[in-house]
């Protein structure tokens, strides 16, 4: 998105029809809605109001605007714009009467999403309907202010060597994206914000808690990079915040973020200890909650008795899940995903917006692992490939990388009856497939072994008969990286061809 001029957005929606406005605003990639364009051109009537001989002064400073711009995959959005050397100054248009809570909400979500960019934050907003205008004060407190603020710090900022170039190169998805596993402190501190479908879903799953004729179950599904994690262990710190009893199972190995937060007072376990034991080591009930939190459901061993106890008991029961996210044909032949949509019913909430991994790579995974599948264009910069002969050569590769700061999960080793021959292939001293279940990294990389090849139906699958799936593992890696995926393919070159046809795509 570049800049534009607001004087011109009202007067192309005045003068031109709607099928020429519209291509004009396709041009200026702005997309305002009926009720933005009514506030601003009230707000562009009150600054010629403060310069009334003067027009060339106010459109001047109205000029070289971002007008609705979003952060990329984030779904933030900001009303108005204008970004100097040292100074930021953002103008949020209302129409109606929201209230002070709400509009301070929103300039102190506003100044911590442009907090990144190091210059001095000025938000205001205008409140069409009543004239009203506000602002933040040194301590982030929302004070009344007249017009005549905004009209100063607009004629100010414009004298500030403006940026006019497209705005998305100012901003780093990734450095929003809060993680409860990876993040913990800032989780913990309320250091991130969800965005507004993540909001509308937690709103939605919050009634359902509250309300007994909702019955039992809820389901929370969505695909890598959704959210899921965030959204669930937000929900617990609100339960527990309002006095509920919360207990969260999670389907795997605790990593340290579940650790940092038991540390904190959380009552996070995996889910085989969800039910207290005996003298005779036997489980006799299940821990006492008010609400139970399930993790990663999909790949729960004994999901049918968690879905006994807590309908028996008229308990709530919140089930987190991704149908893809299995590791082995166990897991596969459970089906736990239809058991939890049976359950839940309509209590089901679907997560779609891919907010943690770069929308290229992602989409170069889907497509590696489904030949049917595409890409668009913007993957340069995002996925790289090594090929390598040996098992030896691609070793001494993983180790450059991991002195590049890459993140190098290995596939899961086999707890008893001897060593899978893959791992072998991982010396380094990273997590588990299973041990990054729920977390996110900047950059990952990955063996892809001379095992792996193309199924009738085009599916990624590999001739490896291992406990767990190579497939599935390959995939659980790889959909943890936010921004970048090395490939060190070995042997391999089916899979070589088929990753640089994506790339050169």
């Amino acid at each position: 998105m570049r800049t534009v001029n607001l004087r011109s957005v009202v007067v192309a929606n005045n003068s031109l029809s709607s099928d020429q406005r519209d291509e004009l605003y396709k041009v200026w990639d702005i997309d305002p809605k009926p009720k933005e364009l009514v506030s601003l051109e009230k707000f562009l009537n009150k600054c010629d109001v403060m310069a009334p001989h003067n027009p060339e002064l106010i459109t001047e400073i109205v000029d070289n605007c971002y007008f609705g711009f979003k952060i990329p995959r984030i779904s933030k959005e900001m009303d108005c714009l204008w970004i100097g050397e040292s100074t930021i100054v953002n103008v949020e248009l209302k129409s109606d009467n929201v209230g002070v809570e709400a509009i301070g909400k929103q300039l102190r979500q506003n100044k911590y999403y442009l907090r990144s960019l190091k210059r001095k934050i000025i938000s205001f907003t205008y409140e069409s309907s009543t004239g009203s205008c506000y602002s933040l004060d040194d301590c982030e407190k929302l004070v009344g202010i007249p017009f005549k603020d905004i009209a100063t710090a607009l004629l100010d900022v414009h004298k500030d060597n403006l940026f006019e170039d497209e705005i998305e190169s100012l901003f780093s998805p990734e450095q929003y994206l809060v993680s409860p596993f990876n993040s913990t402190a800032e989780f913990l501190d309320g250091k991130y914000f969800l965005n507004n479908q993540q909001q509308e879903i937690k709103n939605t799953i919050l009634r359902f808690v509250a309300d007994p004729s909702y019955g039992s179950f809820c389901a929370l599904t969505g695909g890598p990079g959704t959210g899921k994690s965030l959204l669930l262990y937000d929900m617990a710190k609100t339960l527990m915040g309002s006095g509920k009893r919360v207990v969260i199972g999670h389907a795997g190995g605790l990593n340290n973020g579940h650790t940092l937060l038991n540390q904190q007072g959380w009552h996070i376990m995996a889910t085989k200890y969800l039910w207290e034991i005996d003298a005779n080591n036997h489980g006799v009930k299940m821990v006492d909650a008010d609400v139970y939190m399930i993790d990663e459901a999909q790949r729960c061993f004994n999901l049918d008795t968690i879905l006994n106890d807590v309908a028996k008991n008229g308990k709530k029961c919140i089930l987190s899940f991704d149908a893809e996210q299995i590791m082995s044909n166990e897991e596969l032949f459970r089906d736990n995903a239809n058991k939890i949509m049976t359950v839940a019913g309509v209590n089901c909430c679907t997560l779609s917006s891919n907010i943690r991994t770069n929308e290229a790579a992602y989409g170069f995974v889907k497509a590696l692992f489904d030949k049917r599948r595409q890409i668009g264009k913007g993957i340069d910069g995002h996925v790289e490939i090594s090929y390598c002969q040996s098992y030896g050569e691609a070793i001494s590769m993983l180790l450059v990388l991991q002195k590049k700061g890459y993140k190098i999960p290995k596939f899961t080793p086999k707890h008893h009856g001897g060593r899978e021959d893959y791992e072998s292939w991982f010396p380094l001293a990273e997590p588990s497939a299973h041990e990054v279940i729920g977390q996110e990294f900047d950059n990952v990389a990955s063996i892809v072994s001379h095992k792996m090849y193309y199924d009738e139906n085009g599916k990624l699958v590999s001739s490896g008969r291992y406990l767990y799936r190579e497939d599935k593992m390959l995939y659980q890696i790889l959909s943890r990286a936010r921004n970048k995926i090395h490939l060190v393919i070995v042997n391999n070159p089916a899979l070589l061809e088929r990753c640089v046809k994506l790339i050169n795509k």
